[in-house]
């Protein structure tokens, strides 16, 4: 097991960069420092030291600067506890899991005019299903046999690297990459 989550964390700094724990909020983007994280309950993007509040409810878990669009990924949660996956660029929110009552996202990354996000939606039979997002548009990643999560992604090329876990028979994580 720490084979294994060694191996996901090379993947993770050598495709994507280094990520701080929540306490120490997240940045990422050549366009200037900007940082995501929690102050007193609050979501919050602090561009250039300027504090900007997200919407109430939200929990952030990327940012991605490209050619001056800012895009944050995050969920969005209701009082019926449900969880959306969203994607908010230059303040717009877009609803990804449009459809599905439980949702989440945990990295975003821009590959010339393509968004891409990494997450999971929960199914019809309660299985969290690994989900790629390409410009909006939701794929599976696995047939939901299983419980997955995708955790980090990179692009290269042509080429989409998602990293994230699957939880096997014995009720433990494995890591997995898919492409």
């Amino acid at each position: 097991c720490l084979y294994q989550w060694m191996v996901m964390t090379m993947f993770i700094v050598i495709f994507v960069g280094c990520k701080n724990e929540e306490k120490n909020p997240r940045v990422k983007g050549a366009e200037g420092t900007y940082v995501i994280g929690k102050q007193e309950g609050r979501s919050l993007l602090w561009k250039e030291g300027m504090e900007m509040q997200l919407p109430d409810g939200m929990n952030v878990s990327d940012v991605y600067v490209s050619n001056g669009d800012i895009y944050i990924v995050g969920v969005l949660s209701d009082d019926a506890y449900n969880y959306k996956a969203i994607l908010w660029k230059n303040g717009e929110q877009i609803i990804l899991s449009e459809g599905y009552s439980r949702a989440g996202v945990s990295s975003v990354t821009i590959s010339g005019n393509d968004v891409y996000i990494a997450g999971f939606v929960l199914d019809e039979e309660q299985n969290s299903v690994a989900t790629l997002w390409k410009n909006g548009e939701m794929i599976f990643l696995n047939n939901g046999n299983k419980d997955t999560y995708g955790y980090s992604i990179a692009v290269a090329g042509e080429d989409v690297y998602v990293a994230g876990v699957c939880k096997n028979i014995e009720g433990t994580e494995d890591v997995v990459l898919w492409k």
